[in-house]
């Protein structure tokens, strides 16, 4: 992965302008940052770099969702995304909101490494009825069975979606309004459905 900075993000706008902010994601941006977490897990990158990549992603992400048209709903009828604390990888997140958004929806953006206490508040403030989090990478500390039993302290009608690689090989039962979704699109009609 090069330093180049200036030209990887010339090959983005250049992307993003003629194909739009969701191929580009699709087509140029997932595919590489799979091979740069390979190359992470394989000690074959150094953090700066990746940290780097994904910032300038990051970016051109949030600009595309700046670029839509907002969308009102009333507050129970927003989706709440969130991650959990100890989780700071939030181009997926990052990625759906852009989707949701384009799609109509409106979505309130609580971000990475977000106590549950506060996410709880947010839903019962909101009387939201949708909660979506994605899990890549959170901390070595992060008790996945520990967080689910957490969320269950949400009401039995808001309907929690999950999704990730973290998630991905999660073995327990969850409770009827809990949805973990393995791919983009199981994710997109999770939440579209609603």
């Amino acid at each position: 992965v090069s330093l180049d900075m200036y030209h990887f993000e010339k090959q983005l706008d250049l992307y993003i302008g003629q194909f739009g902010v969701e191929k580009t994601i699709i087509e140029i941006i997932f595919p590489f940052l799979e091979k740069v977490g390979i190359l992470w897990m394989t000690n074959h990158i150094n953090p700066a770099q990746e940290h780097l990549a994904t910032n300038l992603i990051r970016q051109k992400i949030i600009l595309g969702i700046e670029k839509l048209p907002n969308v009102y709903a009333p507050q129970n009828e927003r989706v709440i995304m969130f991650m959990p604390e100890g989780e700071f990888h939030e181009i997926g997140l990052l990625y759906v909101s852009y989707v949701l958004k384009s799609k109509g929806l409106h979505v309130d953006y609580l971000g990475a490494n977000v106590p549950l206490v506060d996410l709880i508040y947010i839903v019962q403030h909101h009387q939201s009825k949708l909660v979506y989090s994605h899990l890549t990478a959170p901390t070595k500390t992060f008790k996945p069975h520990k967080f689910i039993d957490q969320l269950q302290q949400l009401d039995a009608s808001v309907k929690v979606v999950l999704s990730g690689q973290f998630l991905a090989t999660l073995k327990t039962n969850l409770p009827s309004n809990f949805k973990l979704t393995t791919s983009i699109q199981d994710t997109l009609d999770a939440l579209l459905s609603n």
